[in-house]
């Protein structure tokens, strides 16, 4: 009879299990690309485990994996205790919409507080395809998330909104930003993207500052990356330009946003073009 294999003294472990607790001794500003990848990877099943297909799960600072992917950075979240952001302000995910209608639903998706993974990305989701689609787009859907590349054309105060209970606490409200191709596009060639003020207190656990005032510095203008969870707007199509062309209040390309936005990166400058010369 053979010998049994004794035990391996030193055994292998899944990385990205979701029992694999997160390293919150370390807040490293910049990690390298395959220390990034791993600690989304962790991250992202650990959401994946309290998400369960509905939003707005109560979230602790495990469950965050102690990270929040801040574009070519990754920062810990140090927050002890429940981070449930399910209420906050005394505001539910349905906003002011009655529970269970057809507003209460958008509210939800609005303000959604999960990072997507990289499963939800759907490339199809493209600037310019966010401008052409309406709602009964067969590229992309609000169950998806987006990464454009454009210029800031304006950042500003979003209005009393039944997402954030009609609220003007500023802290509570959400940041509009525009975004388009080129840096000098007017309203109607523009994407919206919101940032929210769940978002935002995430941000804030991470030691980033996306309060509007801190965005409007900070981005305005600038050329970007915008990542987060797809959302189309249906109160906006008649101010949106693909479908009331030509309309004299127009102030948006589409009703498809990124909404909540979950990540900004500022780019370099793209290149002047070269100039001709006759020959």
């Amino acid at each position: 009879m053979s010998s049994p294999i004794p035990p391996d003294p030193n055994p292998k472990t899944d990385p990205t299990t979701p029992s694999d607790p997160p390293d919150t001794t370390k807040n490293p500003t910049f990690l390298a690309t395959d220390q990034i990848l791993e600690k989304r990877a962790r991250a992202n099943a650990n959401f994946s485990k309290f998400r369960s297909g509905q939003i707005g799960k109560k979230l602790g600072a495990a469950a965050l994996g102690g990270l929040v992917a801040l574009g070519g950075t990754v920062a810990t979240v140090n927050q002890p205790g429940p981070f449930d952001l399910s209420t906050i302000n005394g505001c539910t995910l349905d906003g002011a919409a009655p529970k269970g209608s057809e507003k209460a639903t958008d509210n939800d998706l609005k303000n959604r507080f999960d990072i997507p993974g990289d499963e939800k990305l759907n490339g199809a989701a493209t600037l310019e395809n966010l401008k052409s689609q309406t709602g009964k787009s067969s590229l992309f859907s609000v169950r998806d998330s987006a990464e454009v590349v454009g210029f800031i054309t304006e950042v500003k105060m979003g209005g009393n909104e039944s997402c954030n209970c009609g609220t003007n606490n500023p802290q509570f409200m959400d940041t509009h930003i525009y975004i388009s191709a080129t840096p000098d596009a007017d309203h109607k060639s523009c994407i919206i993207v919101e940032v929210t003020p769940r978002v935002r207190q995430i941000m804030a656990a991470a030691g980033k500052d996306w309060s509007t005032e801190s965005l409007i510095k900070t981005y305005s203008h600038q050329h970007v990356r915008v990542s987060g969870w797809l959302f189309y707007d249906k109160e906006h199509e008649n101010a949106a330009e693909n479908i009331n062309k030509n309309g004299l209040h127009n102030w948006r390309a589409s009703c498809w946003e990124i909404h909540p936005v979950t990540s900004i990166d500022i780019l370099p400058p793209t290149p002047a073009p070269a100039n001709k010369t006759g020959g």
